[in-house]
């Protein structure tokens, strides 16, 4: 997935950088994958993709950070023929969304080599898909279905690998309330596929998302 390859190439250009600031500053690159719930279980696979986060720490209150968190995640896709201008040509379709959150975040044991901590978040998803091909006529389709609160509170352990350098394990339960969006799956019917305004569905978008990053500062 694109946005995704940019998102790691982006992490890994700054996160050196970030490596080198306070303690009270901190940057996080995570992979993240998705167990939705409910409804959205039934029309959607498991997402996966990665996220990064900006954190601050509140001068006054050990263990206690803001902060910013970013993401895109992919959760169905597929290839498949298409008629275009009287030939057949592949397709290639990724259903995803972005994700963008306020964080706030306590840590218990701040400095420690195991150092747990609960955190709350509130922002916003926003689903979209993409129809790709490398037939040099046909012309990259994007198209936004719509966007949502989403909130939602987990905990994690960050363990020290080095003096500013942790492993940042985590789980939250994620709310969202509802949206459009459209799922390809293999098994659709013909009319379905190559047209992004068909078989758009809505529901409410929770999920319980699992993450293992990298947290460059603390």
């Amino acid at each position: 997935m694109k946005k995704t390859i940019l998102l790691a190439i982006l992490a890994l250009v700054i996160g050196p950088f970030f490596s080198h600031l306070s303690a009270q500053s901190a940057l996080g690159i995570n992979f993240n994958v998705a167990n939705p719930q409910g409804a959205y279980a039934e029309n959607v696979t498991r997402p996966m993709g990665v996220t990064i986060n900006f954190l601050k720490g509140n001068q006054k209150l050990k263990g206690l950070y803001y902060g910013l968190e970013f993401g895109v995640s992919m959760y169905a896709g597929d290839e498949y023929d298409y008629d275009f201008e009287g030939k057949t040509i592949e397709l290639s379709e990724e259903d995803c969304y972005l994700a963008y959150a306020a964080v706030v975040r306590y840590h218990f044991r701040d400095k420690k080599i195991i150092n747990p901590y609960v955190e709350g978040r509130i922002g916003g998803i926003s689903y979209f898909s993409t129809l790709m091909s490398n037939e040099k006529d046909f012309e990259t389709q994007n198209k936004f279905y719509g966007s949502t609160l989403s909130y939602g509170f987990g905990g994690g352990v960050a363990i020290s690998l080095c003096e500013q350098v942790s492993l940042d394990l985590g789980l939250t339960k994620a709310y969202g309330l509802d949206t459009n969006y459209r799922s390809v799956t293999s098994t659709d019917p013909t009319e379905l596929k190559g047209n992004l305004d068909a078989g758009v569905k809505s529901s409410r978008t929770d999920y319980l998302n699992f993450k293992i990053g990298v947290l460059f500062g603390f």
